[in-house]
């Protein structure tokens, strides 16, 4: 279907001023590269683009030049200020053979020890794979609702998926619950509390010896 192909302009490669005269027109620009072929530097409307990027589909279809090819987006370039993309990349994928990519991890569930009054921390935002185009999850989930106050979880503690393989060190941390820290807040105060009637008393005693 028409809808489900994303039609991309070659460009020539030109200056900043080019560039920025493009995004203004409504278009970004970016980079067509992998598979052993050229890369091909081309702009895309960006109305169309994000289309594709809010229905969150890790493979597309685009047509360039003629021709119909499989990718995915492997990296946006994003302006730190405007928070708006300004450049993408995109990779030529082959549906038969098995790709490296970054998938997001989300937590699932309310944690013991949150319940418990400790602090869920998540140290990794996302993990890399390698499955075929097709197993591409939008998200691997993680149920961390058994973790207690002092528990850590490794990739190492990660749940076997389908067709997926996870190439990252599997003694990276991915989450942790910690102590909530009031308890040192609240016993300082106690420590204060009882040391200052002492400063009265002294306070009294001295004022007896000068009397």
């Amino acid at each position: 279907m028409e809808e489900n192909i994303l039609r991309i302009e070659k460009r020539e490669i030109g200056t900043k001023g080019r560039l920025t005269d493009l995004r203004n027109k409504g278009y970004l620009p970016g980079i067509l590269y992998g598979a052993k072929k050229e890369s091909i530097p081309f702009y895309v409307e960006k109305r169309k683009l994000f289309f594709f990027i809010h229905r969150k589909m890790p493979i597309f279809d685009i047509m360039i030049n003629g021709k119909r090819e499989h990718v995915l987006i492997k990296e946006k370039q994003v302006d730190p200020i405007k928070n708006q993309i300004i450049h993408i990349d995109l990779m030529r994928v082959s549906l038969k053979e098995k790709i490296e990519v970054n998938v997001e991890i989300t937590p699932v569930g309310v944690p013991r020890g949150v319940e418990e009054g400790g602090v869920f921390e998540q140290h990794i935002y996302q993990l890399g794979i390698k499955c075929f185009p097709s197993n591409i999850p939008e998200k691997l989930e993680v149920d961390v609702g058994n973790l207690k106050i002092g528990d850590m979880f490794f990739i190492s503690n990660l749940p076997e998926y389908e067709g997926i393989e996870i190439f990252e060190d599997k003694d990276k941390l991915l989450f942790s619950i910690i102590a909530p820290r009031i308890k040192k807040e609240e016993e300082v105060t106690v420590e204060e509390e009882s040391i200052e009637p002492e400063v009265i008393k002294r306070g009294k005693k001295e004022k007896e010896l000068e009397e």
